[in-house]
């Protein structure tokens, strides 16, 4: 989960502020971010439009999976 953390920084934005766009709890996202926790689908959109980006971007894994089924 460390991509939106990457991705976060490097578009100049806090947690505190991605947490108001995504309406998630900046604990919660902390918890992502650091891979203790894994977000619900809904919660992976809402990050990845908060950001601008597509869903695979930022949470590539989702493509790994994807390969191995």
């Amino acid at each position: 989960m460390n991509q939106v953390r990457a991705l976060r920084r490097s578009k100049d934005i806090s947690q505190h502020e991605l947490s108001r766009r995504t309406k998630i709890a900046q604990s919660s996202l902390s918890l992502i971010e650091r891979g203790y926790k894994n977000p619900t689908l809904k919660m992976m959109k809402r990050i990845s439009k908060a950001l601008g980006s597509e869903l695979r971007e930022v949470f590539p894994e989702i493509e790994k999976n994807k390969r191995r089924n």
